[in-house]
């Protein structure tokens, strides 16, 4: 799993493998993460009531959203090859039910919010959910997923095929995994590149307020 972070430079890089050495950064930041958590348990010795019901409901459903993003992003598919007519060939889907899912990325957002000295979830608890609910996916599906959301829900091969710097038939491939695990629907033409477009039942992640909670965490570094 992989949290999208910046692209650094040649003089950053250069200067963070000389500044201190692996172990003793490794260190600092087990005391520091130690000292933390140490802190943050004397703060909270008697432990925390958390009301539940006084969590806003439209932040809940966003919580709810990436765990059924994330079920049907990480379902597992068995795809081969034909040795006849070399064609790509795919096995029934298994997509698990994301009560599981629901529930960690919760207590995600209410950790979140304790460290902040909050005892009620808020919207700047959001954006990591939502770049977890896409990296926790498979390398290739994560990828193609930001890549849809960039291109406001629509893909064709060709540009699936530029941005993730494949071969065409690795590119349907992926685009029919994505039908195949109820991400997208597949639009196939005779002439003419075949489209994938975002199911409705994920549009969201192409809305406003999804952007909006997206920047967020850009905002907060």
């Amino acid at each position: 799993m992989k949290i999208n972070s910046r692209d650094k430079g040649e003089e950053e890089l250069s200067a963070q493998i000389v500044d201190l050495s692996y172990k003793e950064k490794e260190k600092a930041c087990k005391t520091i993460t130690k000292d933390f958590l140490y802190g943050l348990w004397n703060l909270h010795s008697s432990g925390v009531e958390w009301n539940k019901k006084n969590d806003n409901k439209n932040l809940l459903n966003i919580v709810a959203r990436c765990s059924m993003l994330l079920a049907h992003l990480r379902a597992v598919i068995n795809v081969w090859q034909d040795d006849f007519n070399n064609e790509f060939k795919y096995g029934s889907p298994v997509i698990e039910k994301p009560d599981r899912l629901n529930q960690l990325f919760y207590n995600l957002v209410r950790g979140h919010a304790l460290v902040c000295g909050r005892k009620q979830i808020g919207i700047e608890d959001l954006p990591a959910v939502i770049e977890l609910c896409v990296d926790g996916a498979p390398s290739a599906r994560a990828t193609l997923f930001r890549k849809l959301i960039e291109y406001s829900g629509k893909m064709t091969t060709s540009e699936i095929e530029r941005e993730l710097n494949c071969s065409k038939p690795t590119a349907l491939k992926e685009m029919k995994t994505l039908e195949i695990v109820k991400i997208c629907t597949l639009h196939e033409h005779a002439n003419q590149d075949n489209e994938i477009k975002l199911s409705d039942r994920f549009k969201w992640f192409l809305s406003s307020e999804c952007t909006e909670i997206r920047k967020l965490a850009n905002k907060a570094k």
